[in-house]
């Protein structure tokens, strides 16, 4: 019960009010044992997808693509840390990025999500009100069939974005 931060976002350096589908895309700031929905995005999101990195993660983008995303601004849960989390919150430092290079691949990371994307349009395509999204998601599943300055463009274009520079430096190189 040792406090390692007052705020998961801020030592994650996350911004909870980052709900554009396109910035999601590429990073999650959702924590599944946070997360409140309704009957509505019940109905669209499940059954998850089994591409679908993180229940959270799916959550989130089906809650930007077809309403809207909400938070509560102070802190509600204890977010215990272990040596077992599935997952676990790394810092969103440099030192942090060193240490997430560490226990993962990114390109595999990265990988992931575009087969979340590709699981996302593969669901709702054709969905009325979710064009944009699902247009989105086909080009970031996509991008790797592109070169690398194709990559970046779409990128910018599409302002599919992490949510700090040291992020965003990962995902040029290694998209």
């Amino acid at each position: 019960m040792r406090l390692i931060a007052p705020s998961l976002w801020k030592f994650q350096r996350l911004n909870p009010q980052v709900d554009d589908f396109s910035r999601l895309l590429v990073q999650n700031n959702v924590t599944g044992c946070t997360v409140l929905i309704n009957r509505a995005l019940a109905d669209l999101a499940f059954p998850i997808p089994r591409e679908a990195v993180m229940h959270d993660w799916w959550l989130a983008l089906v809650a930007s693509a077809a309403g809207k995303i909400g938070f509560v601004p102070r802190p509600l849960v204890r977010y215990r840390q272990h040596g077992a989390n599935q997952i676990g919150a790394v810092s969103g430092s440099f030192l942090g990025a060193i240490r997430r290079l560490k226990r993962i691949d990114p390109k595999a990371s990265l990988r992931l999500g575009q087969r979340q994307a590709r699981a996302f349009y593969d669901r709702f395509n054709g969905v009325s009100g979710m064009e944009h999204a699902v247009d989105i998601a086909k080009k970031y599943a996509d991008i790797s069939q592109n070169n690398y300055l194709s990559r970046i463009s779409i990128l910018y274009r599409n302002n599919i974005f992490a949510q700090n520079y040291i992020r965003n430096i990962g995902l040029f190189f290694y998209i």
